[in-house]
């Protein structure tokens, strides 16, 4: 009859410990692309990168994807602020990679317009894009892509 207590002790840590990794097992609140499909990023309001001008939040989208080992397509897929959007600069791990647009003579970076970049990692390559927005005259910067591919 001596034995109960420390059952109940051990009983009591294992469902302790129980809890604890239970809670730790849980998948994060993201998404993550599989291989060979397209991850969707939109705006992210209230995030601008350092040295950008905080302004109001744009909605708008694009779809990054790997086109093969060595390259990467975004394309613009348009939303809410559209008509405010100039054209999207792309980093890929950190380095400077273009961007997609501005197109020639037109107003805003028109729907479906997209790039390739360069690569090198598959489910390594961070790619962040900075949307270049316009309104009323005033120039805006928002990061309106941040995923890893």
């Amino acid at each position: 009859m001596r034995a109960r207590p420390f059952v109940r002790l051990w009983t009591l840590a294992f469902l302790i410990l129980l809890v604890f990794f239970a809670g730790c097992a849980q998948t994060s609140t993201g998404s993550t692309a599989w291989p060979g499909s397209p991850a969707v990023t939109l705006a992210q309001p209230g995030y601008a990168p350092e040295g950008t001008t905080a302004g109001p939040a744009f909605t708008v989208a694009a779809t990054v994807s790997r086109s093969t080992d060595r390259t990467i397509e975004i394309t613009y897929q348009g939303e809410n602020d559209a008509e405010y959007l100039q054209y999207i600069s792309v980093t890929v791990n950190g380095a400077d990679e273009g961007g997609v647009g501005p197109v020639q003579a037109a107003a805003y970076l028109p729907v479906g317009t997209s790039e390739l970049f360069a690569a090198h990692d598959r489910g390594q390559d961070h790619v962040v894009g900075t949307g270049h927005f316009t309104n009323n005259g005033v120039a805006i910067d928002q990061v309106v892509i941040d995923t890893t591919i």
